[in-house]
């Protein structure tokens, strides 16, 4: 198992957002199995990719600087290192020392095959963490790290493709049995949780992480999401969404939830106050249809149940949008 101090921890402005490592962001539609358990797709945007542990990200870092960082991290794991190396470069215009732009653009000018230019970077970056490796041992590390990142990127095709238990021995063999704190622990449990008997470890680890960063909303959002894929939690896991009416990725998994318990006239009150602040035509049309089958228990009312159920399991969660920004 890889040290997790090689992970670069951060809190982006996002991935969403929601996370895979590829373009567009995994999906598993929602489903009803025969046990009554219902999933929808776990959607993570792709976090930056570990770096080495002599480069931590600065946590001080201005929120513009930081989101650059983000992009050029993304273009980096897309094998983009053209645009990454632009965007670090505009990175050490507003902040000469930052040392991930400077071991970002060590990277690219290795990548390049200009070891001089590399080294150079790399003496940079040791003048402002005297902790960095020297050459030798900086070049080793990097190489390391793209065997790494080539992994996660297989792991992150592997998830989007539906295999997840595949997905997850790469990243339980590369973190362990549990991933660090940020974009990676979000990326490894909504992962683990769209295998069934992965799902409560996946649980437990986003409830110690929400129950540690309480002001962090990515970790109860992603919580309440799964915890909605069973009805016998599914209610527990509306109040964590409900929390955050206005983040979209809360609002999807809540109103994905009420279309599978729609056919419920329990539920009925719960849906038309939801309505109320956000329309939907999806869930007032199963509302509608679930209330005529209810006042009017004849043939055709019946006949039109499917109907409903069709919609409870149609996909939900974030769309493909939400990983691009």
């Amino acid at each position: 198992m890889m040290n997790t101090c090689v992970i670069r921890f951060w809190a982006p402005a996002i991935l969403l957002g929601g996370v895979a490592l590829a373009a567009s962001p995994m999906r598993v539609e929602a489903q009803a199995s025969q046990s009554g358990t219902q999933r929808s797709a776990p959607v993570v945007q792709a976090p930056s990719p570990p770096t080495l542990p002599a480069m931590p990200a600065t946590q001080s870092a201005p929120s513009a600087t930081q989101a650059l960082l983000d992009k050029a991290y993304g273009f980096e794991v897309r094998g983009r290192m053209d645009l990454a190396e632009q965007t670090w470069k505009q990175v050490l215009q507003a902040d000469p020392y930052n040392p991930d732009a400077l071991g970002g653009l060590a990277r690219a000018a290795k990548a390049e095959g200009n070891t001089a230019l590399a080294n150079s970077y790399l003496e940079r970056l040791r003048a402002v963490q005297p902790s960095a490796p020297n050459n030798t041992a900086g070049w080793a590390e990097m190489s390391a790290q793209q065997k790494q990142l080539a992994q996660l990127e297989e792991a992150g095709k592997l998830a989007e493709s539906g295999k997840y238990a595949a997905a997850m021995t790469i990243y339980r063999q590369i973190f362990g049995a549990i991933p660090p704190p940020g974009d990676w622990s979000l990326v490894y449990y909504e992962t683990e949780s769209a295998i069934d008997e992965g799902r409560p470890h996946a649980i437990a680890g986003l409830q110690s992480l929400a129950e540690k960063y309480p002001s962090e909303p990515r970790y109860q959002i992603a919580l309440g999401r799964i915890l909605t894929y069973n009805p016998k939690t599914r209610e527990q896991g509306r109040k964590y969404l409900e929390r955050y009416p206005q983040d979209r990725q809360a609002d999807e998994a809540l109103r994905q939830s009420l279309l599978w318990d729609s056919s419920d006239p329990a539920y009925a009150g719960e849906i038309r106050a939801y309505l109320a602040k956000h329309p939907n035509p999806q869930l007032a049309e199963a509302l509608q249809a679930a209330e005529a089958v209810k006042s009017q228990p004849d043939e055709s009312a019946v006949a039109a149940q499917p109907t409903v159920r069709a919609q409870q399991t149609a996909p939900g969660g974030p769309s493909a949008q939400s990983a691009a920004e």
